[in-house]
């Protein structure tokens, strides 16, 4: 499984402008063969930073994702909108985790 953990700050005053975007680029990504998990939320105590979780499949589903047109749309409209920070890692693990903390 891959887990992808990261973050991205957009400038105030284009938060709501980045929320349409990615609101259609999620809906997109979540339906893709392989993607377990994929969310992106903004902080609560800063609307113009974003949180991104995902977990996939594998290497090959994440690797699909990230070559697909949906993304290609993505980065070209990315293109118009400054990004003030970015940071996203991803990691591989055998299995799916243990629980360490169950409510």
């Amino acid at each position: 499984m891959i887990i992808v953990m990261g973050h991205i700050r957009v400038r105030p005053e284009d938060t709501e402008l980045f929320r349409r975007r990615l609101g259609e680029h999620a809906e997109t990504v979540r339906a893709l063969y392989g993607c377990l998990q994929y969310a992106i939320a903004t902080d609560m105590a800063d609307q113009a930073w974003w949180w991104i979780s995902e977990r996939w499949q594998d290497r090959a589903a994440q690797a699909e994702h990230m070559a697909g047109d949906h993304m290609a749309r993505f980065n070209m409209l990315m293109k118009h909108m400054k990004i003030l920070e970015a940071r996203v890692e991803s990691f591989e693990t055998d299995d799916k985790g243990t629980w360490l903390i169950r409510t």
